[in-house]
């Protein structure tokens, strides 16, 4: 919906209006866009995976040269990377004489509290709260690609904002992931089961964790919040050690109820929904900042940076 609304603006406002657009747009929207668009603000909850500037982007890079060598760099494989890579590091960070299962798993990432991935601070983490990244970066489209403002980055703290984690049942290191593989987001689905293989085979590729591989079942819901309930109710009768790689609101919060209610947490669902039923919920681990997070970030730079007073919001319901 926000490429034919910002077209249908464009035509009748102003050329000097600014809009203003959270990371929900979607990783293609910038090459609806040919020319350079300085008026149009998307914030990202990441850097750009093309920005090698950042050891995470190498790392990511090189993993899926080794995965796919004629890849795209692309947002949501790299957000998918990430989340793989802090879920290694906090298995990593369990006790060797411990069992490899939640109850050892969960804590080690609420109490550790920071994890540097390649070098890229996600945290911190706490026995109160599950919310990782505490940046968002600004970008505008230049030649249909996305462009991030140099020195405009927004940080932002989180209140504590669930109860304390408890008690886990579950033992493998199998993950469990329902996302559109198919269907008009199949191309989005495809991009996060990658970027969570890239991680998963690198780690193995070094031994993976304690002696034990990592494994991916991926379940095919083409978009479809009903089928997505389904796998997931299947995969969790399989054990998994967590769900990972969901992508929409919508889905996420289904899976998160159904994950829950089997003991099997939900880690980093490419989803910014700041629902009460996830913010509270320790069963779950968040990696990408919130929708409303984008939206304070983007206010913040339209009436903090450029001095704006008079703002419109266009949004689906």
């Amino acid at each position: 919906a926000g490429v034919p609304f910002i077209r249908l603006a464009q035509s009748v406002l102003p050329p000097t209006t600014l809009y203003l657009c959270p990371s929900v747009v979607g990783v293609s929207f910038a090459s609806n866009f040919q020319t350079n668009y300085s008026n149009i603000i998307i914030t990202q909850v990441t850097p750009l995976a093309t920005d090698t500037s950042y050891r995470a982007t190498v790392d990511y890079q090189n993993a899926m040269l080794k995965l796919n060598p004629v890849f795209q760099p692309s947002l949501v494989s790299f957000e998918s990377y990430l989340n793989a890579r802090l879920v290694i590091s906090a298995l990593l960070g369990v006790p060797r004489n411990q069992t490899l299962d939640p109850s050892a798993f969960l804590p080690t990432v609420f109490y550790t509290g920071e994890f540097l991935v390649s070098r890229f601070l996600i945290g911190t983490y706490s026995a109160t709260c599950n919310q990782g990244m505490r940046q968002i970066w600004y970008s505008v489209i230049q030649n249909g690609n996305y462009a991030i403002l140099p020195n405009q980055t927004y940080s932002f703290s989180t209140a504590p904002c669930m109860s304390d984690a408890s008690v886990f049942t579950t033992s493998f290191l199998i993950f469990g992931q329902s996302a559109p593989m198919t269907g008009p987001l199949g191309g989005i689905g495809q991009a996060i089961q990658s970027g969570v293989l890239a991680a998963f085979t690198e780690q193995n590729s070094l031994g993976g964790v304690s002696g034990y591989r990592l494994q991916l079942w991926s379940a095919d819901d083409a978009g479809d919040v009903s089928r997505t309930v389904a796998n997931t109710l299947q995969l969790v009768q399989r054990q998994p050690l967590g769900l990972i790689g969901y992508f929409g609101s919508e889905a996420t919060n289904a899976a998160v109820s159904t994950g829950s209610a089997a003991g099997v947490p939900m880690l980093g669902a490419i989803s910014g929904n700041g629902s009460g039923s996830i913010l509270s919920n320790p069963y779950v681990v968040n990696l990408r900042a919130r929708y409303s997070d984008e939206m304070n970030a983007l206010l913040n730079y339209a009436t903090s940076t450029l001095g704006l007073t008079r703002i419109s919001v266009f949004y689906s319901g």
